[in-house]
């Protein structure tokens, strides 16, 4: 499965990014295992972790969207 989302933040303990919608997908507590980052069309890196939450906000513009964080399993060093 192929997810393309904007990232929001990214550390060496997590990200979060953008969605349009609430999804089950990102309910809290699900693991995504060997989950792929890519920047610029090239592997960041590759990670396993869950999901930390789900929260909806509005842009300036009023236009709704969903935040959705992930927490690494372990830190992640940048290749």
């Amino acid at each position: 499965t192929i997810l393309r989302k904007n990232l929001l933040d990214m550390s060496s303990t997590g990200l979060s990014f953008r969605t349009p919608i609430e999804s089950e997908l990102y309910t809290a507590g699900r693991r995504f295992e060997k989950m792929r980052i890519y920047m610029d069309g090239k592997l960041h890196s590759e990670v396993a972790g869950q999901i930390v939450y789900q929260q909806s906000f509005l842009t300036k513009d009023g236009k709704s969207y969903c935040q959705v964080g992930f927490k690494f399993d372990t830190p992640q060093n940048n290749r």
